[in-house]
């Protein structure tokens, strides 16, 4: 991917689309593998959110303890389990860790929403899949994430420096990059605030337009591949308010380190991949299912011919 057309700044769709990114976001999206939109999430949003993750996290905690007395999980050592919700059996999934003193740490809830609905809801509002849609450029998308990510204080879950991609290519070894861009999106939206101390994400800016092809790789060898290539220390933190949305392309190196602070640090993931990418359906009620990103077909146009004439991708 080379460098974007710099004189993309300051110019405007034809009219006023609703929910739109603008021309000088998408441009940013593509060059350097992010956009930041502030205050996506209204606070009565953020609330519903923190309330339904929190319900989410103490019956996780339960679950997880009693898979890991059961099947004696290794100090630091990481396990699923399915957690039983509404619609039966693997409705969502737990990743937990088992922690030096002991302890259940839960690290994430994949497909959150299979328990608790009104998560899909929120995480297919039109305001985050219009975006979506110009960033991937079509009318519709298999939603595959619907995740909490949880850092409670001092409970050492990290996050090691990766590629959205590589998590595609390990459950469907059949990923296709459909339309040349990645042909998924991650959508991050902060639920509490991050902050220099509590495992803040962290981003490598334009790392998304070198060939890595990390994800031909074992975790372990695609791990000392990026080492070999960054300083993984200087590594941008992106200090977040509750509400605000990352917009972060599939091939972006990101990680995030431990929450030291006495504060929880939550993160509300939704992913979209473009039609065909996927083959697999993911673990989960009613996830990978294609949706209407409800993008109005002039915007698509013009931001497909933005894309491809204004960007050199």
């Amino acid at each position: 991917m080379k460098k974007s057309n710099s004189n993309y700044k300051n110019e405007e769709f034809t009219k006023d689309y609703s929910h739109a990114l603008s021309k000088e976001q998408i441009a940013s999206f593509f060059e350097n593998g992010y956009v930041i939109v502030k205050n996506l999430f209204t606070q009565d949003e953020v609330t519903k959110v923190k309330t339904l993750a929190e319900i989410l996290f103490k019956k996780a905690v339960e679950i997880a303890e009693k898979h890991k007395v059961g099947n004696n999980i290794p100090i630091n050592g990481q396990f699923r389990c399915d957690y039983n919700g509404q619609d039966g059996p693997k409705s969502a999934s737990i990743l937990a860790v088992n922690n030096e003193n002991e302890k259940v740490s839960i690290k994430l809830i994949s497909w959150a929403g299979g328990v608790e609905k009104e998560l899909l809801g929120l995480g297919e509002q039109t305001k985050i899949t219009v975006k979506v849609g110009q960033l991937l450029g079509c009318k519709y998308a298999a939603h595959l994430i619907n995740q909490i990510h949880y850092k409670m204080p001092h409970d050492k879950v990290t996050f090691n420096c990766h590629q959205d991609i590589t998590n595609r290519r390990d459950f469907d070894p059949e990923w296709t990059d459909v339309n040349g861009k990645g042909s998924f999106v991650q959508v991050l939206t902060a639920i509490d605030e991050s902050t220099e101390t509590n495992g803040s994400l962290e981003i490598i800016p334009y790392s998304h337009k070198k060939d890595l092809l990390l994800d031909k790789l074992p975790k372990e060898e695609s791990l000392l591949k990026i080492k070999e290539k960054y300083d993984l220390n200087k590594a941008i933190k992106l200090l977040l308010k509750p509400g605000d949305t990352v917009f972060m392309h599939p091939l972006l190196l990101h990680q995030s380190g431990a929450n030291n602070s006495d504060e929880s640090r939550e993160l509300f993931i939704n992913g979209f991949s473009y039609p065909s990418a996927n083959h697999k359906k993911y673990p989960g009620e009613g996830s990978a299912k294609e949706i209407n990103l409800n993008i109005d077909p002039d915007l698509l146009d013009e931001t497909n011919e933005f894309v491809q004439h204004r960007l050199i991708l």
